[in-house]
């Protein structure tokens, strides 16, 4: 367990981080509420599944949207990807599974993240 001096550390090298990027950031908070994947898990390590529905989520629906392409891989619009700080969390109170990610689009695609501003994403995707 961090000390509340050693997690202040990492939070203000995370904010150092996202703002060496000079891009406007967005949070996204992705909950997990007991999915039944976790119930019978393929792998004993429930933050990996969870990870890997994260990953399908950002990278097959979030990510098309932002880049309106689903070739964001082609090395002439590669740069326009946006950063992302992604990590997984557990809500002490209720023990529910759930990712933090921290957006940093290209000026030209952070349109496409203000439109959806304020909307649940389970509605969209």
């Amino acid at each position: 367990m961090l000390s509340t001096h050693e997690s202040n550390k990492h939070r203000y090298a995370y904010y150092d981080f996202v703002n060496s990027f000079d891009r406007k950031t967005y949070h996204l908070t992705v909950d997990y509420h007991d999915r039944k994947c976790f119930e019978k898990p393929i792998h004993q390590n429930k933050d990996y599944d969870m990870s890997a529905i994260f990953s399908t989520f950002y990278l097959c629906r979030l990510l098309p949207y932002i880049m309106n392409t689903t070739k964001f891989t082609k090395d002439s619009i590669k740069h326009l990807q946006p950063k992302t700080i992604v990590f997984p969390d557990r809500y002490k109170t209720r023990q529910t599974l759930h990712h933090h990610a921290v957006i940093c689009p290209h000026e030209s695609t952070a349109a496409r993240l203000d439109a959806i501003l304020e909307t649940e994403l389970k509605d969209m995707f």
